[in-house]
């Protein structure tokens, strides 16, 4: 969710000498309220609780309450506050609408949905029911739902720039980017002064590979706003995608300063320092990234791979090992074990790794040609000769592939002309 918002419906409220309990908990009631704004969220609270003590049947103030903890990310407890606002009186959008977006901070999506839905049942022109139930189904990855709501959003108010932010993101979360652009561009031109729709727009760029284009609009999120450490994660990328190494570590350096719990800063700063043959600090780099988060296979996958470019075969075959023991269907890490074991003479592990990649990703070339490799120096030349073929099938401008099979094909004909003499 790219903001948390919490409506809350005031009632300014007559005083009358009449009615003392009326007068102490409108007064109490507004003052509440007044902390809301100001963001005396604690005194807030204690304000409410004095409402709700002088008049239990108070839907608002528990509304109001509910919006209080949860802005203190007491989300467990806002939640009992709206279901008890709802409870005593279920005709006000915004105790639904608040409810939602208290789960949605839970993660709790699924259950989200049906409270956005009341709240648009309740108020069908308001904006951000549409838009913040669209950022739902994007969370659940229903982007189709996602973007009708968006449209709603728009149709209802054609200069809701955050609906046109989300329509984007859900269109670039699809992998969609040419259809994203045109949602962001509209974004900045409403909202120039959002650092999110720029990063978005970035984003978009950098997935049709214009990686200069998107550092153009990186920074200009960061002239808006330098804190945010995921922009500068996202220069580094940027700058890794232009073999700009060094700039790439600058940005993940600024990046981490920010956000130095992050296990996927430090991988890919390992991924910088990789590239820049730096290997050591590459290693210390995805360690730390180990350390921060242990079950992200592709940690130990790029640990692996650091390995193996400096030749130390066995630490990368226990590297990808581990790897492969968090995920079994990424053909990479079959294959890139194989290599290693190829390296170091074990044809037979080599081989069975190769028929695992080919298994996962059967239209890969290079696992059928690596496979290959292992046979023909086990003397599997027959076997050698199929996988050549097929790897020459899959990918006709594999000279290695094509070499390779003249070589075996010409030694196996010697073969059957020698046995046949």
């Amino acid at each position: 969710m790219k903001t948390l918002k919490y409506f809350l419906v005031i009632c300014l409220f007559i005083v009358s000498s009449k009615f003392y309990a009326q007068e102490t908990d409108s007064i109490l009631y507004n003052k509440g309220w007044l902390q809301i704004d100001s963001g005396n969220y604690a005194k807030a609270i204690a304000n409410f609780d004095k409402v709700i003590a002088i008049n239990p049947k108070f839907a608002r103030a528990y509304n109001a309450r509910g919006a209080s903890k949860a802005a203190l990310a007491k989300y467990t407890e806002a939640l009992i506050d709206f279901n008890k606002a709802i409870e005593l009186d279920s005709t006000i959008y915004s105790f639904y609408y608040n409810k939602a977006l208290t789960l949605c901070e839970l993660e709790k999506y699924a259950d989200a949905l049906p409270n956005y839905t009341k709240a648009i049942v309740l108020n069908p022109k308001d904006t951000d029911s549409y838009t913040d139930r669209g950022k739902t189904y994007a969370s659940l990855k229903k982007y189709t739902e996602a973007i009708a709501d968006f449209n709603k959003a728009i149709e209802l108010d054609p200069k809701h720039a955050e609906a046109y932010y989300n329509k984007g993101l859900a269109y670039y979360e699809s992998e969609k980017y040419l259809d994203a652009l045109p949602y962001f561009d509209k974004a900045v031109e409403l909202n120039p002064k959002d650092p999110d729709n720029y990063n978005g727009r970035g984003l978009t760029k950098h997935g049709l590979e214009k990686y200069t284009d998107a550092l153009k609009d990186y920074k200009k999120s960061l002239e808006l706003n330098d804190t945010n450490y995921y922009v500068y994660y996202n220069m580094g990328l940027a700058h890794i995608e232009l073999n700009l190494n060094y700039d790439a570590l600058a940005d993940f350096n600024k990046a981490i300063a920010l956000s130095p719990k992050d296990a996927d800063l430090y991988n890919d700063r390992g991924r910088a320092n990789a590239n820049l043959k730096v290997y050591s600090e590459a290693i210390a780099d995805y360690n730390k990234a180990i350390e921060l988060n242990d079950t992200n296979y592709m940690f130990y996958y790029n640990k692996g791979l650091v390995y193996e470019d400096q030749n130390f075969y066995l630490d990368a075959i226990e590297a990808y090992t581990k790897a492969i023991s968090l995920n079994r269907t990424d053909a990479d890490n079959f294959g890139s074990r194989g290599d290693a074991e190829y390296e170091i003479n074990r044809y037979t592990e080599a081989i069975a790794d190769y028929t695992k990649a080919i298994e996962l990703e059967p239209n890969e070339a290079i696992w059928y040609e690596s496979r290959g490799n292992a046979r023909y120096y086990i003397g599997q030349k027959v076997e050698a000769v199929a996988d050549y073929r097929k790897a020459v099938q899959l990918d006709p401008d594999d000279k290695e592939a094509k070499k390779y099979l003249a070589r075996t094909e010409k030694e196996l004909e010697r073969m059957y002309l020698h046995n046949n003499r």
